[in-house]
């Protein structure tokens, strides 16, 4: 179900499959707010005015302050195409997540977070916490400092969504995947419940 370990690689552990979530995790105001979240970009077009608005929407999640940038002639026209191309089904390239990443305050984790609310059930959340996760079950002794420059590249992000897919395919994920919905008071996506699964138990 995961690739095998090495030097570099930190992969989706089966252990997510056994882990629930602590007590009154629903009751956060990042669980409370997040079903708005999703329902505030159901619907909406995403253009470059669609664009600025979700990304400054997702980044009222993160402690950091957006700065976007652009390349394109028409500013952020470009992105709101690969963004609109990925709720539609298109499975994003490296090259396109890279340009993203440029326009979101160089950052793959506030990619993620924002392919997550335009398409939870296609794109889960990438953060440290969930590295820190995955770094501790896969190398247990650890010392615990997050390499912020290795959880930034795009090509962990990548291998993360390909494990991760993997995993909630699996029948197994099923129970974990109810647990989670059950601790929150709604329904999540099993992107979704994997990745709080692991965000809750880092260590």
């Amino acid at each position: 179900m995961t690739r095998k370990n090495s030097r570099h690689h930190y992969p989706v552990p089966d252990t997510v499959l056994q882990l629930s979530l602590p007590d009154g995790a629903g009751r956060s105001g990042y669980a409370t707010s997040y079903p708005h979240l999703l329902q505030s970009l159901v619907g909406r077009p995403i253009d470059a005015a669609g664009y600025v608005a979700a990304t400054h929407m997702v980044y009222g999640w993160m402690p950091t302050v957006l700065e976007l940038r652009t390349r394109s002639a028409v500013p952020f026209a470009e992105e709101a195409t690969i963004l609109e191309s990925a709720r539609n089904g298109a499975d994003l390239s490296e090259d396109q997540l890279h340009q993203l990443k440029a326009s979101i305050n160089n950052s793959i984790v506030g990619v993620s977070k924002l392919l997550h609310f335009l398409c939870p059930d296609r794109y889960a959340i990438w953060d440290s916490k969930v590295y820190s996760y995955m770094r501790a079950v896969a190398y247990p002794g650890w010392n615990g400092r997050v390499d912020h420059e290795d959880v930034n590249k795009t090509g962990r992000y990548t291998i993360y969504m390909d494990e991760l897919r993997c995993l909630v395919a699996d029948h197994a994920f099923q129970p974990a995947h109810q647990r989670v919905s059950h601790a929150m008071g709604y329904p999540v996506t099993a992107l979704r419940a994997a990745e709080v699964l692991m965000y809750a138990n880092a260590p």
